[in-house]
């Protein structure tokens, strides 16, 4: 080998190899590089410093503090947490855990802490370690840094290894957390209890870190009590204080959930009423686990029962074992709670915050805790051991200065309640009685449940009649149902009156509803059953109503896909676009945006109520494309509401068809001028594949999708002789010497409506030549809103988008009242009471605003609520909640289109002048009627301050006029021009 060649070239030659490599050559030994330094070694094997160990030590407790956040989970906790805060102290290595439903909440609970911190330990917290993320860096919390001389470390991008103590943390309560719930079997909904334990366990374990001591003991000096520990999951009888029937159970089946904060009791879950609270009487069978069992086993609660009820019966806290007797022939099994968890995120996806995750062990796969538990463990006779005794001790320990947790009072899904103090346990819930010699009997979870609260927030369920807040929490139930008992009022029976019995309404059976009475299938005091009747509608449309209301649609992929019907849909979806030349799958060019996407899913009906097909439609994720870019024009018209009603009203007076159909996937249809890259959807990509779709016709989300649909559908129109109302270009008419005939579109749901059903047929066949249509025949559900014809006129309502905010709220059993909102009731933004969830209250306002579409009564009320989105108080949503107990009080509700009247608009309008009494601006309402239809109402707060009362009633009249020319100008297109002035 030559050596006349410099060992740069040689290092060269042999791909950059190391000096010690090169020394090793023979042919190379005493040979140097003139220059240590080389450019492409430096840039190809770059690699992290070490990370050396912390130098620095803390020397007292809270010096320094440790935070990071974990999540977001893919299922919500029972409190409807997706993330927790972890704080670790630096010095006692003790653990604090928030659970938190979005990460907004951080700085509430770092505040928190730290005034918890001063107050109680009488230290100040110094500084603050954390990684880089945005929740920990707000001007909230800058500003609290800087009055109270917090210093904020935080860690380099994309190096948790400087936040490692917290990490590491994470790891450590996620290992324990996954052993618990394996253990005890527990539905992945109760994740969050799991964390609270371990929590509230490790706090109690010696740490080698520590020379072996425990937090609690580095905290407070003393070693902490084991005697009050009992096994995660296990079997508990929870004693009920509050029962006063003599022959009534004293004793509840409950499942052991940890360690509540602030209190010498036990937090348990009722296995019979599906609620969570706190009780120290109680008996732990730590040996068996509820929920930890198999399909084919059955559990006899028989001789167990009787024993605990004979010590219970004995004494109110029993220090004896149970005593033997006779079995029982009744078989109890829980049941899970039915409440779906909401969540807003757009997939299900979790995006980790912490070394360690739940995700590998606590799979998709197992069943959600929205299904029944169907069975238990069979259970043996082995004796309890005392939990209430240990509980009793006079140890002056301070535990609850060191917690698992604390929760989440303003967003409980499952409310809390102290069984040894002042409450009870909510009795509406749902149990399954079964008999050996007897058939099963269900209790419906949704009308008995008046105590569950919704993702809307914490939303008071239970109150008088005059809207103020009641400690009652429902009627007790027992084994046997007693009858109700009956008031002095007439048995009469309360008809309706005989005009009335050719239309299909949602009127209930009874007329009075002043006083409830108890049912005599279930306990619950106000069932939905009284205020709600399907009697008058006809059998077809009885099986259309309960094929909408009894399915559920999933709202997640990680749901659809255990389903094979929903895995069909999502197949034929990705093959119909493909077929249609959507994309092209190509690796994606420098200097490119990428679209993601995501699936939702929708039952369509056919007019008999049987299901016609079950739709999963790919969404792209278009408030991620860059305008300019991406996208240029985006607007396109769709219906408005008034005109929806205008034509309905039109069409039942001229005795018109009026028939319904869907485009199928009516965005594929236009065509994107735009280049436009969206990931391989969700489920279908491959392991190592790169590519992605680039999009030849527009896709539903996309910013620009609607707007290159409408010019396809207008151009397909006017090619057959429609034109479009200049009044609302949403609205096509087609005139041809007697026959016409209306075409409304909103988005891709068409309304046909004519004089000549021949016409429609011929339009309808030319549309699903040009489009693909879906022919859903005569009209009954349009965008929510339930149609029901007679030969009087049609019906609109909102019956089931009613039921389910009802459902939600965990309402459907409350309390009704006849009125939306008390009389001179005035609402300010801050009156003093404590604030709630904004998001959570806008949801809600927004839910009632799509409700006026079909009920003016609440309009006013929902106008009013409407001015506090952005800083909503407690009485903003009592206020709320009121609306939502007078939608109980009529669900069915909605208005009528008559086919008897003159067609003749009619206008009315009126001013609250300074009703507003923090702005003093007035309030305009107005409700205009064609004939007797109501068509357009609307009730809005006026712009400017009005000097007197006539100067808001002519502001007022001058939004009346400006409708009524609008609707004047829109009747005319619809053959029913207004002759004269409008009264």
């Amino acid at each position: 080998m030559s050596v006349s060649i410099s060992s740069d070239i040689w290092h060269q030659r042999l791909g950059h190899a190391s000096d010690g490599k090169l020394h090793h050559i023979n042919s190379l030994k005493g040979f140097r590089r003139s220059d240590n330094f080389c450019d492409p070694c430096i840039r190809a094997k770059q690699t992290r410093l070490p990370f050396p160990t912390s130098s620095i030590k803390t020397t007292r407790c809270f010096e320094l503090i440790h935070c990071d956040i974990w999540g977001g989970y893919r299922c919500d906790s029972l409190s409807g947490a997706r993330y927790f805060l972890s704080i670790v102290d630096d010095f006692t290595r003790g653990v604090w855990v928030y659970l938190m439903k979005n990460k907004s909440e951080v700085s509430q609970f770092l505040i928190q802490f730290c005034n918890m911190v001063e107050t109680q330990f009488e230290q100040k917290v110094k500084r603050i370690r954390a990684d880089n993320g945005l929740e920990f860096q707000t001007n909230n919390l800058f500003d609290y840094y800087g009055r109270a001389g917090i210093l904020l470390e935080t860690s380099c991008t994309y190096t948790p290894q400087q936040n490692g103590v917290v990490e590491r943390k994470h790891r450590h309560i996620l290992e324990v957390a996954r052993a618990l719930r394996f253990q005890s079997g527990l539905p992945i909904d109760f994740w969050g209890e799991c964390i609270l334990t371990a929590v509230y366990i490790i706090n109690r374990l010696p740490s080698p870190i520590i020379s072996n001591k425990s937090p609690f003991e580095m905290l407070f000096g003393k070693v902490p009590s084991y005697d009050h520990l009992r096994v995660f999951g296990c079997l508990v009888y929870a004693h009920d204080n509050k029962r006063k029937d003599k022959f009534g159970e004293r004793g509840s089946p409950c499942v052991f959930i940890g360690y509540p904060y602030g209190q010498k009791a036990y937090r348990v879950f009722d296995l019979q009423k599906h609620t969570v609270y706190h009780s120290r009487d109680v008996t732990f069978y730590e040996e068996k686990f509820p929920f930890k069992i198999g399909l084919d086993q059955e559990l006899d609660f028989s001789s167990l029962i009787n024993k605990v009820y004979n010590q219970i019966l004995c004494h109110e806290c029993p220090t004896t074992q149970p005593h033997n007797s006779s079995p029982s022939s009744i078989v109890l099994r829980p049941m899970a709670i039915l409440e779906q968890p909401s969540s807003e995120q757009d997939d299900c996806s979790p995006t980790p915050a912490a070394a360690a995750s739940l995700e590998p062990d606590l799979s998709c796969d197992e069943q959600p805790y929205t299904s029944h538990v169907d069975q238990l463990q069979h259970m043996s006779t082995a004796g309890p051991s005392r939990g209430a005794a240990c509980l009793d001790h006079t140890s002056k320990e301070k535990d609850n200065l060191l917690p698992s947790t604390v929760l989440l009072p303003p967003h409980e899904k499952l409310p809390t309640y102290n069984n040894s103090e002042q409450q009870q346990p909510p009795e509406n819930s749902t149990c399954e009685l079964l008999s050996p010699n007897g058939p099963t009997f269900k209790r419906k979870v949704n009308e008995l449940r008046t105590d569950a609260t919704i993702q809307f927030g914490n939303l008071p369920t239970n109150f008088d009649i005059c809207g103020q807040r009641t400690n009652d929490v429902g009627p007790t139930p027992s084994s046997c149902i007693e009858p109700p008992i009956h008031q002095k009022r007439s048995d009469r029976t309360r008809r309706l009156p005989k005009h009335l019995d050719n239309f299909e309404t949602d009127l209930p059976p009874s007329l009075d509803h002043s006083r409830p009475t108890a049912s005599s299938v279930n306990s619950t005091v106000y069932p939905l059953s009284d205020f709600i009747s399907y009697e008058k509608f006809s059998s077809s449309h009885k099986a259309f109503l309960a094929a909408i209301t009894s399915r559920d649609e999933p709202k997640y992929f990680s749901q659809a896909v255990q389903d094979p019907l929903w895995r069909e849909a999502m197949q034929k979806e990705v093959k119909a676009l493909e077929e249609n030349g959507t994309w092209t799958l190509v690796e994606l060019p420098p200097h490119k945006r990428v679209v993601d996407s995501k699936w939702v899913y929708k039952i369509k009906y056919k007019p008999n109520g049987e299901v016609e097909r079950y739709e999963a439609r790919l969404v792209a994720k278009g408030f991620t494309q860059v305008e300019g870019v991406d996208f240029h024009e985006t607007f396109a018209p769709v219906a408005k509401l008034v005109t929806v009603r205008c034509l309905l009203a039109v069409a039942v007076k001229q005795n018109w068809v009026v028939h319904q159909l869907d485009v199928n996937n009516a965005f594929l249809h236009g065509d994107l001028s735009e280049d436009v890259y969206m990931r391989i959807p969700q489920g279908f990509t491959k392991g190592g594949d790169t590519r992605v779709c680039k999009l030849h016709k527009s896709l539903y989300g996309l910013r620009q999708a609607s707007r290159n649909w409408y010019h396809k559908f207008t151009q397909a129109l006017t090619k057959i002789g429609f034109c479009q109302s200049q009044a609302d270009h949403s609205l096509f008419i087609f005139r041809q010497n007697s026959i016409t005939t209306f075409a409304l579109i909103y988005v891709d749901d068409v309304i046909l409506a004519g004089n000549d059903i021949t016409h429609i047929n011929e339009v309808k066949g030319y549309l699903d030549t040009a489009f693909s249509i879906k022919d859903l025949g005569k009209l009954k559900y349009f965008l929510g809103i339930e149609v029901a014809r007679s030969p009087e006129g049609f019906v609109l309502s909102q019956r089931k988008y009613t039921l389910d905010i009802l459902e939600e709220s965990g309402l459907l059993a409350g309390r009704p009242c006849s009125f939306p909102m008390e009389q001179n009731l005035k609402l300010r933004p801050n009156d003093g009471s404590p604030p709630v969830d904004a998001s959570s209250y806008r949801r809600l306002i927004g839910r009632l605003l799509y409700l006026t579409v079909t009920r003016p009564d609440i309009v006013y009320s929902v106008s009013q609520l409407s001015q506090f989105l952005n800083n909503p108080r407690q009485t903003h949503l009592d206020a709320a909640i009121r609306v939502l107990r007078y939608l109980k009080q009529t669900p069915g509700q909605g208005i009528f289109l008559s086919s008897e009247n003159d067609s003749t608009l009619k206008g009315y309008c009126d001013a609250d002048w300074a009703g507003c009494s923090f702005t003093r601006r007035s309030s305009t309402g107005y409700f205009i009627t064609l004939g007797h239809s109501p068509i357009s109402w609307r009730t809005k707060k006026q712009s400017v301050v009005s000097r007197s009362s006539a100067e808001a009633e002519y502001r007022a009249m001058a939004v009346t006029v400006s409708e009524i020319l609008w609707l004047r100008w829109l009747l005319r297109d619809l053959t029913v021009p207004q002759k004269g002035p409008t009264p």
